[in-house]
């Protein structure tokens, strides 16, 4: 009865205050075709969450905040997975459950983006929330066995989530915006979906694949002002919808082939978090489901004896009602805005081998992402770049075969433009991630560094309140030490 469990503690600069995480897994034999595993994750996480910063003023990035902004939270997850195989496919049935507290604090005046508001009064402008949800998942899938003469997978998953919000805000600033919501939202989605390879001769095959579903949701929030009667809402609604597309792939060789498809998308519509309207008695109006047409021409090369990988894809996408955030500044929050637009580009990605130990990848993407009404989508670099290598040496450790591993990944992300209304554009960037590790044994332990070189990251933004352009920074320089044992 071989078990497996992992532990791991994470240390940043600047983002995180402390925490850490662990995993573990228990398989069992049943019998001869039979197994069963257990899985379970749990994570503590405190830290200083990211906010805007007024990005037109000297000394960019500073803060003006009257209290560091805080955010914990705890994740609890359990699994099993119960897998008969039979003698013409397999029977898989997957159960897990999740929960997740949430608890932040929030000063929501800066000094330097909002100038001249009564803000150095402590505890003046502080918006402060805790979030509960419990989600249970559930699939039973029916797969072809491996090396099958037919590949196919099929079968019904179903998910439920029960999800609370405590919302409180005070602002002095606009003291009839102050109150506590209270917000209820509860999803149940069960779907059906299948998928099959066709061979239409010895290298050509078809692929068609469908998902059809059913999603429901109930909404319910109590807005009680600091003054006056309190306000209270509820809605709910349900949808079906499908989602699928067929591939057809040519293979010249295992390491040669090329493909098209042609895809359906689907993304659910439901209710906003919060109700920034709910102050003046509006209820809260949910956002569409969003569908997508996506084609893709693509495929693969191997050259120099396969020592060689050239993979390259070229792509349409035409989303409709597509689910973008933006910053309304009259209630000082993101919404989600429902907007039409198409992406058209392609992607390039070499791999080369040099002997068993040394791998140099590199890749160049370029999107074209253009809204139906006029100017280019929020967010989207138009081009990217990426370099990697990666090392690994045989060592001895302690009389045990081991194997240490170095690898190292520089990124660019281009210029994009913050918002929907394309008022300004956020900067570009270069992130350098390394990591170093060593398995040896039933030990796997691991040193990371992520944006080693502490770059400053735009990675999203709005025009506050006044015309002010505000940025959200992600993530600074974090080392992480990881470590993994089998027994």
């Amino acid at each position: 009865m071989p078990s497996r469990s992992s532990v791991f503690l994470n240390i940043a600069e600047d983002h995180f205050s402390g925490g850490g995480s662990a995993r573990g897994s228990l398989r069992f034999d049943l019998g001869e075709a039979t197994t069963s595993t257990f899985r379970v994750y749990f994570e503590d996480d405190e830290r200083s969450p990211a906010v805007f910063l007024r990005r037109d003023v000297p000394n960019f990035p500073i803060s003006g905040l009257d209290e560091e902004p805080r955010a914990d939270s705890t994740i609890a997850q359990f699994g099993t997975e119960l897998k008969h195989e039979f003698d013409r496919f397999d029977l898989t049935f997957d159960l897990g459950v999740q929960d997740i507290t949430y608890h932040s604090r929030l000063d929501v005046l800066d000094a330097v983006v909002s100038p001249g508001l009564p803000i150095d009064i402590p505890g003046a402008n502080i918006n402060e929330f805790d979030q509960e949800e419990r989600a249970w998942s559930g699939e039973l899938r029916f797969a072809s066995k491996d090396g099958a003469a037919t590949r196919w997978i099929a079968g019904l998953s179903y998910y439920d989530s029960q999800f609370n919000q405590l919302n409180t805000d005070i602002n002095a600033g606009a003291p009839f915006l102050d109150g506590v919501s209270d917000t209820q939202l509860d999803l149940q989605t069960v779907s059906a979906f299948g998928e099959i390879d066709i061979a239409l001769g010895p290298r050509l095959t078809l692929t068609p694949s469908l998902r059809i579903g059913r999603d429901e949701f109930d909404y319910a929030n109590t807005f009680t002002p600091g003054l006056g009667p309190a306000f209270a809402e509820s809605d709910s609604r349900a949808e079906e919808w499908w989602a699928g597309g067929v591939t057809v792939e040519y293979k010249f060789s295992d390491r040669n082939f090329v493909y098209a498809s042609i895809d359906r998308g689907h993304s659910s519509g439901g209710f906003p978090l919060f109700n920034g309207n709910a102050p003046f008695g509006i209820a809260q109006a949910p956002y569409p489901e969003s569908t997508s047409i996506s084609y893709e021409l693509g495929g693969k090369l191997g050259l120099m004896d396969d020592s060689l990988l050239l993979s390259t894809a070229l792509f349409y996408n035409d989303v409709k009602d597509g689910h973008l955030f933006d910053f309304d500044f009259t209630n000082n929050q993101f919404v989600i805005a429902a907007e039409d637009y198409t992406t058209t580009g392609f992607e390039v990605e070499a791999s080369k081998f040099f002997s068993n130990s040394a791998l140099l990848t590199a890749g160049l993407g370029y999107v074209d992402a253009d809204l139906a009404r006029g100017g280019t989508v929020p967010a989207v670099a138009e081009w990217s770049f990426n370099l990697g290598v990666e090392q690994s040496w045989e060592v001895d450790v302690l009389g045990w075969p081991g194997l240490l591993m170095a690898e190292a990944y520089l990124a660019h992300v281009a210029g994009r433009t913050a918002d929907i209304q394309n008022t300004f554009d956020l900067a570009d960037y270069i992130t350098l991630n390394a990591r170093v590790g060593l398995q040896a044994g039933k030990m796997n332990a691991y040193l990371y560094g992520l944006n080693l070189t502490d770059e400053t990251i735009e990675a999203s933004g709005a025009v506050l309140s006044g015309g002010v352009p505000g940025v959200v920074l992600g993530n600074g320089r974090e080392i992480g030490l990881g470590l993994e044992l089998i027994f």
